[in-house]
Formats: structure tokens, C-alpha cells, sequence
């Protein structure tokens, strides 16, 4: 439609001829290429996590699922290997060890729980009582963490220590209540009238920002509301406009705001280069805030929690996920290979006794085999 404008217009100062820019407009135009940098990566990298998640589950699951089965065999092998009188005490011993070890993480990585009967078979303690020592220990190391990185005490009886969600909620309800009962004992306290002015001042200054932001939503909103308007074309591509008006004020996206703003009012409205120092401070303090939520946001997205950590490398480049998974996929074929030839070598018990003779046994510090808290 004619009333369409380039979205891709980008809020910056112009540098005028003769003039040279002040630092605050120096800082204003960093800040908007910064959250339109950021902006755009975390849209691809957004776009293209359901094509990688795709691309990863018909590319590598399969093979994965193929390891799997294959490690089960050479773990079924190794336990009839075990029953044999051929092998020696100490032998024994380090098949237990191996099965104890491989079945643990096939059942606690792979949920492969058909296989617990088999740990309990060779572990002095059951899976699930094994489970438990480790989820204990888990709290305690995670309770040490969060008391030396946020100084709170967290209450971990109730929450499952692999699901991160709960974790991490847990943290957010203990660092809210510290934030919120370090804010009563200072309500407490009797201020001082340096502190008194600094916390006024902190409060005006908020309320210019919020101002900044309504300003700019008032004046698109007086232009292009659809209400008073006849023309049946025109409303619509009004109506479509607000919605992404609303949508920018309601998500706080002063960056989105601007743009659009200059986007549909071609600067008529007021020229950013000419605005007083103190509306353009605001406006930088703004960006600012706006910069580091989507730096929040974006490592979040490139480092994903558990389950879908294993994608976390890929969304670095997105771009390069075809080719990186495709390497992937062959890296884990070669290991397939690997593990069949060592299914076929196994075969001879001769063979296994030969593996025994290097096999080093491989318990924690603590007697408990190692086991991944999710960071």
C-alpha cells in the first residue's frame, strides 16, 4: 500500500556538516546499532531453532539411538561375562565396575530405566537409593553455590534437582524475598538527607523515562489511531499500525518505538538530533536498559538448560548448524563403528580379559560415580 514505509529504518542522529556529534549523541547511536544488532541475531537465531531442532533429530538422534543400543549389548555382555567362572575376583570386580558405570549413565542420560534391575544387581545399593545420595549431594553443593554467588539460603527438600526450571524459579523466589526484606530493614532505617535526595532524584528520573516512552506511544497513537478514519484502506493499514505500536509499547521496546515512529511519521514529528540534552540522556538511559535485556536474552538463548543444552554450540552460528551437525553426524558414525567392532571383539572372552588388564576402576572421590548438576 502507498501508506507503507521502509521497516527498516533505523533511529540514528545524522551527523550535520560542519558540526561535530556530542558524546551523549555518540552514545545514543551506539546504543541503537547495538540493540539493532542484537535485534536481528536473536530473530535468526529464533527462526532457525526449530529447523536445527529438526535437523538434529533426523540427523543424529537415530545414530545416537543406534550407540545406545550397541552399549547395551556390550553392558549385556560384559554381565554374562561376570557370571562366568573363567574370570578372576579382581576381574569380576572391574566388570562390575564397567557395567555399574555404563548403566548409570545410559539410565540417567539416556532414560534407559528398563536397565535398573540390572545396576541393582552388581551396586551394594539400589538405583533409586543410589538416585537419592546423589540428589542429596547435589543440594549440598548446590545450597554452597547460591549461598557464595547471591549470599541466599536455599531450601531444596521439595525441588527436583534435574529439572532446572525448578531450580531456577527456587533461586528467583529466595532472591526476591532477600531484595524485598533488605528493602523493609531500610525503610527502617532513618534516612539521611543525602540518601533521601538521592532516592527522590532516582524517582523523578524514572518518571522521565516513563514519560519518554508514553510520549512517543501518545503522538503514533494521535496519528494513526483507526477510529476517525473513513477510508476503509487506510483503517486497516491503521488498524495493522497500532497493533505494532501496542505491541512496542507494551513490551517496553523503546528502540521499536522510535523506529517506527520515524518509520511512519518520516521525522515530521521531531528530529532526535535536536533534542535537548536532558529528553536525549532519558532517551539514552532507555537504550541502555534496552541493551541489556537483550544481552540477558540472548545468552539465555545460546545457553540453554538441559535438555537442550546439546543445540546450545549450534546457536552460536546458525548459519554454519547444517554443516556443523552434519559433521556431528559423522563423528558419531565413526563412533558407532567403533563401539561394533568392540561388540564383535568382545566376543572372545580371551578379548575381555585382555581390556580387564587396563581397565582402571572409576569411582568419585566420595565412593559415588560422577553425576552432572545442571548450571
Amino acid at each position: 500500500m502507498s501508506q507503507q514505509k521502509n521497516a527498516s529504518v533505523v533511529p540514528v542522529i545524522q551527523s550535520k556538516k560542519g558540526k561535530t556529534m556530542s558524546r551523549l549523541q555518540r552514545q545514543f547511536n551506539h546504543r541503537i546499532k547495538r540493540i539493532q544488532k542484537l535485534k536481528k541475531k536473536i530473530e535468526a537465531i529464533e527462526k532457525a531453532i526449530p529447523e536445527i531442532r529438526s535437523l538434529m533429530q533426523q540427523e543424529l538422534q537415530p545414530v545416537r539411538d543406534k550407540i545406545v543400543a550397541v552399549r547395551i549389548q556390550v553392558v549385556e555382555q560384559f554381565d554374562k561375562a561376570w557370571e562366568m567362572k573363567f574370570f578372576r575376583h579382581k576381574e569380576k570386580e572391574k566388570l562390575q565396575d564397567f557395567i555399574l558405570n555404563q548403566v548409570y549413565e545410559l539410565i540417567h542420560e539416556h532414560g534407559r530405566q528398563e536397565l535398573e534391575p540390572l545396576y541393582d544387581k552388581h551396586a551394594p545399593t539400589s538405583y533409586q537409593e543410589e538416585e537419592a545420595l546423589v540428589k542429596e549431594a547435589s543440594k549440598g553443593m548446590a545450597t554452597e553455590m547460591f549461598k557464595n554467588l547471591f549470599d541466599v539460603d536455599l531450601d531444596l527438600d521439595d525441588v527436583d534437582m534435574n529439572n532446572f526450571g525448578q531450580v531456577s524459579e527456587k533461586l528467583r523466589e529466595s532472591v526476591e524475598e532477600r531484595a524485598r526484606q533488605e528493602e523493609e530493614r531500610q525503610k527502617a532505617k532513618k534516612k539521611t538527607k543525602a540518601e533521601l535526595a538521592r532516592e527522590e532524584k532516582l524517582k523523578k528520573e524514572t518518571e522521565n523515562i516513563s514519560k519518554t516512552s508514553r510520549a512517543v506511544y501518545t503522538r503514533l497513537v494521535k496519528e494513526f489511531h483507526p477510529d476517525k478514519e473513513r477510508d476503509e484502506e487506510k483503517r486497516l493499514w491503521k488498524t495493522e499500525t497500532m497493533k505494532r505500536v501496542t505491541q512496542a509499547y507494551k513490551q517496553d521496546d523503546f528502540f521499536g518505538l522510535l523506529s517506527l515512529e520515524i518509520e511512519l511519521m518520516q521525522g515530521s514529528a521531531h528530529n532526535i538530533g535536536d533534542l535537548p540534552d536532558k529528553q536525549l540522556k532519558y532517551y539514552t538511559k532507555m537504550l541502555k536498559d534496552q541493551v541489556e535485556e537483550l544481552e540477558m536474552q540472548m545468552d539465555v538463548i545460546q545457553n540453554p538448560p538441559p535438555p537442550f543444552d546439546r543445540m546450545g554450540h549450534l546457536l552460536q552460528n546458525p548459519k554454519e548448524a547444517e554443516s556443523t551437525i552434519k559433521h556431528e553426524r559423522k563423528m558419531l558414525e565413526r563412533e558407532l563403528t567403533a563401539l561394533k567392532n568392540d561388540l564383535a571383539y568382545f566376543n572372545d572372552t580371551k578379548n575381555i580379559r585382555e581390556y580387564l588388564r587396563d581397565y582402571a576402576l572409576q569411582e568419585g572421590e566420595d565412593g559415588l560415580m560422577y553425576f552432572d548438576f545442571p548450571t
